[in-house]
């Protein structure tokens, strides 16, 4: 249960990573955002998942030692 949990965590972080790729692209085709926005976000967008990444694992890496 806590890998499947484990799992889900890190399958939902990758969705929105490459989610965040889209509306990043469709904000700046609609001429929402510029690019340096642009650059901003996509940096933003892949710093976030990777920081959820690291938390998830820290929070259960303790329990997944005992699983």
């Amino acid at each position: 249960m806590k890998e499947a949990l484990l799992l889900l965590a890190v399958v939902l972080n990758i969705y929105w990573l490459f989610r965040s790729f889209e509306l990043t692209a469709r904000l700046h085709a609609n001429f929402v955002i510029d690019s340096p926005a642009k650059r901003n976000l996509k940096i933003l967008s892949v710093a976030v998942p990777v920081f959820g990444f690291i938390v998830t694992y820290l929070i259960y890496k303790k329990k997944l030692k005992h699983a």
